[in-house]
């Protein structure tokens, strides 16, 4: 009997050695993935970590490079449409434009010729910039309107921008209109200019109260000698996007699209804008509007957040 109760153990072992085996089998044949997919339990939903908004993961996160707050650079990098000044001496304004109904114009004063750029905090009213103007380090002043660009007020300040005065409203001041249009604002008030067609007012350069040059969309540049009241067609600057007198026979114009110039091409006139050749070519693949100011043989030209500068009158230029 003792005999035939370990046989019987030993047989009832085996048997469960034998299921295990079989169910072991099973269960790595689930995990290979080879299960029927009909039959495949319904994964659960899981809980690691919360939903992450759209927003946030609309870009991939660069990988080995710092995180944006470690490599802002350390003066502000103006985007989008710029506009820029020469002062005296080491003097430089630059804007960033913003848009009429969005606002988000800014101001950026230089000391060092324009290799680095300090934010000038400006009041909030101050939302599109229409021109800006430098004199010195300490002075410089700034046209610019509400974000619905219903109203324009001059801004001046004399401590390098740490602060600024508007109590002088507009009045006097020559500037552009904040949506496209074929008008400027002269001394006395808006005034119509000619451009042909549907061309609109593009660039904006004045050497007095009454004597101003404007240029239209489609390169014809107009000259008026009585504060806007009339004007009258020099000539045409082909591609040119902006322009800035020297005096009243030189000027440079900022021009793009020509075939021959990958980037900005650089023109220039001395018989008061009836004609103009290229005389320089700066390369970008930047597509933002370029804009240029000039001062005797000093130039500079901005196109976004990048300044060139020229001492020959535009004919080398040098990335600052």
């Amino acid at each position: 009997m003792a005999q035939v109760g370990r046989i019987g153990v030993i047989a009832l072992a085996s048997l469960v050695v034998v299921d295990v085996v079989l169910v072991s089998f099973a269960i790595q044949h689930v995990r290979s993935g080879n299960a029927d997919p009909r039959t495949a339990p319904t994964p659960l939903p899981s809980i690691s970590s919360p939903a992450v908004e759209p927003s946030r993961t609309a870009s991939p996160k660069p990988t080995g490079s710092a995180s944006p707050s470690a490599t802002a650079p350390a003066t502000p990098a103006a985007t989008g449409p710029v506009l820029i000044d020469i002062g005296s001496g080491d003097a430089v304004a630059r804007a960033t434009v913003g848009t009429c109904g969005d606002g988000g114009g800014s101001v950026q004063l230089s000391t060092d010729g324009g290799k680095t750029f300090s934010s000038a905090g400006l009041p909030d009213e101050a939302a599109v910039i229409l021109r800006i103007a430098s004199s010195d380090s300490d002075n410089a002043w700034v046209v610019a309107s509400s974000s619905d660009c219903s109203e324009a007020t001059t801004y001046r300040t004399s401590n390098g921008g740490e602060s600024w005065d508007d109590s002088q409203g507009s009045a006097g001041s020559w500037h552009k209109v904040g949506d496209p249009a074929a008008e400027v604002h002269a001394p006395e008030g808006t005034v119509d200019v000619p451009c042909a067609d549907e061309a609109t007012v593009t660039g904006l350069s004045t050497l007095s109260q009454e004597l101003a040059y404007v240029l239209c969309s489609d390169g014809q540049v107009l000259r008026s000698r009585d504060a806007g009241g009339s004007w009258r067609e020099r000539g045409k600057a082909v591609g040119a996007l902006d322009l800035d007198f020297v005096d009243e026979t030189s000027g440079l114009a900022a021009a793009t699209g020509d075939s021959s110039c990958e980037g900005v091409a650089i023109m220039s006139t001395s018989d008061a804008g009836e004609t103009w050749e290229q005389s320089a070519c700066v390369e970008t693949t930047s597509t933002s509007p370029p804009d240029i100011s000039a001062a005797g043989e000093r130039a500079y030209l901005a196109v976004a957040g990048t300044v060139w500068y020229s001492t020959d009158t535009g004919e080398t230029w040098e990335r600052r």
